[in-house]
């Protein structure tokens, strides 16, 4: 399911000149993807990237990722951080 992002997700779009989208592909709190497609975006990209964080399975989140979008975005290249369920929610 995507939405349109809302809150300070939109702020970053807006600052990026882009389109900003949440996406989940589970069924856990974390278990999200936020998309920035480039401002022009058309149906096309030249390319995605996904980002997973770091953190050792403990921290960080893909909020704290978004560093990384400008840089892509403003060549035409999707941009897509994951945030996954962390430690020591995330069970064997």
């Amino acid at each position: 399911r995507l939405q349109e992002a809302t809150g300070s997700n939109a702020k970053e779009a807006a600052a990026l000149g882009g389109c900003w989208i949440e996406g989940r592909y589970g069924n856990g709190a974390a278990q999200r993807i936020e998309l920035c497609l480039p401002p022009a975006f058309d149906g096309r990209a030249a390319g995605l990237l996904v980002f997973f964080h770091g953190g050792y399975w403990q921290e960080l989140s893909a909020a704290q990722s978004l560093f990384a979008a400008p840089g892509f975005i403003g060549r035409g290249i999707a941009f897509a951080a994951v945030d996954y369920t962390l430690a020591p929610l995330a069970g064997p």
